[in-house]
């Protein structure tokens, strides 16, 4: 196996080295007298207040702000050399690609404080940072129907606010007069997809659909980061809350660039919509008793026939 290399292993004790490519901002590896390893930030703002509802800790690192009229640091340290340390270093590494690509620096240290506490929430929630094929194949059902059919009825900012897909249990998109449900299943497989909640397939006032996309891996296709910079493309034309919402929310569904360990690419073979009618084929949680707590199933969407509708529907 492979040793992965760290900026800290040839550090000496209590020294500092700048990170390699960052001039703008100031970015430094450290290592203490006591062989931790640590990361500096110091970055110029304008009346920043410390956020008190950061986090003070997050998965045995060490958080410690400071803060004046004119600039901010935060120090971080990994309690523990021997534990969490490729989780340490994605976090810093990730951090350094927010600030190396954040251009307005009175928001600077807020996108930084925020992303450390979704980090927290991460690490809590999910317990492990993986991001296979199949997460990856999800997330890109999700970014192309933004492209597709989102951005082009809503507008960039409104299809962000109603991308609801993080939150696995509810449908994808919330729109403004419909809801859009967005599944993703190889094209070399049967037609199925799976329903991981009774609400997936459930909405009492507004019209629901379900887009499935029939898809293929290969290196002539697009991978989801591709996909997540065609719609920051647009995003340019906003500000930076919803930009910065859109980062949240891909951080919300387990998305962090810098420890993607095999980034998958996909052809998209074919787009199926379906009208998710009372007599459609699924669970409701109007059907469930109340001792059931939860529900994950399958369906075959090739006994789905009926309900299939085409594309340009879905733009009515």
């Amino acid at each position: 196996m492979i040793k992965a290399h760290y900026p800290w292993d040839e550090m000496p004790l209590n020294s500092q080295r700048r990170v390699s490519g960052i001039d703008t901002h100031g970015l430094f590896w450290l290592k203490d007298i006591n062989s931790r390893c640590g990361f500096y930030v110091n970055l110029t703002c304008i009346n920043h207040h410390i956020n008190k509802e950061l986090i003070n800790n997050l998965k045995g690192i060490s958080i410690t702000r400071r803060c004046s009229t004119e600039q901010s640091e935060l120090i971080l340290f990994l309690e523990h050399p021997d534990e969490y340390l490729d989780v340490f270093f994605t976090l810093c590494k990730d951090l350094i690609d927010v600030i190396s690509k954040e251009t307005n620096k009175n928001y600077l240290i807020e996108i930084v404080e925020q992303r450390i506490t979704k980090w927290h929430q991460f690490l809590k929630l999910k317990g492990s940072y993986e991001f296979g094929i199949e997460v990856q194949m999800g997330l890109f059902g999700e970014l192309q129907c933004m492209l597709d059919f989102v951005i082009p009825q809503e507008g960039i900012k409104n299809a962000i606010l109603s991308w609801v897909g993080p939150d696995f249990d509810k449908q994808d998109f919330l729109l403004s007069q419909k809801v859009f449900e967005v599944k993703t299943y190889k094209t070399s497989k049967a037609p199925i997809i799976t329903i991981s909640s009774a609400y997936q397939l459930y909405s009492e006032k507004k019209p629901l659909f379900l887009i499935a996309y029939g898809i293929s891996p290969s290196k002539n296709g697009k991978t989801i980061v591709e996909l997540i910079n065609d719609i920051k493309q647009y995003l340019k034309e906003t500000d930076y809350e919803i930009f910065n919402l859109f980062e949240t929310k891909l951080l919300e569904y387990g998305y962090f660039s810098s420890q993607i360990q095999k980034l998958y690419s996909f052809l998209i073979d074919s787009i199926h919509a379906y009208d998710i009618k009372s007599d459609f084929p699924k669970i409701t949680p109007i059907q469930l008793h109340n001792d059931i707590l939860q529900v994950k199933y399958k369906i075959d969407l090739l006994k789905c026939k009926p309900f299939e509708i085409k594309l340009s529907s879905l733009k009515d």
